[in-house]
């Protein structure tokens, strides 16, 4: 579940106009799907981390499921990508961690 930090994020991207909720419910969408598939996860090892079911999941990466504010944080969490930058318009940059030993 998201901590206070994410709700706050949450709250003031929805009110700080970054598009009205169809847009934001896109965006969001599109990169759930885009994100997973640079992280090289199945909808079912996905829809396995945050509680949902494949189809489900599906139905929310095709933006054909209204998606509750649980279920984005969850999403982002377990993508590693701060909900805030999953809703805002500038583009998403994904990043990788490489452990040097």
């Amino acid at each position: 579940m998201c901590s206070g930090r994410w709700l706050m994020h949450y709250y003031q991207a929805m009110r700080t106009g970054f598009g009205s909720g169809t847009e934001q419910e896109g965006r969001f969408a599109a990169r759930v799907r885009t994100v997973r598939n640079h992280r090289g996860m199945s909808l079912s090892e996905l829809a396995g981390r945050v509680g949902l079911g494949r189809m489900a999941l599906s139905n929310i990466e095709s933006a054909h499921r209204k998606i509750a504010l649980s279920e984005a944080c969850d999403l982002a969490e377990a993508l590693g990508v701060p909900l805030l930058d999953m809703l805002s318009p500038a583009p998403l940059v994904i990043t990788e961690r490489i452990r040097l030993d």
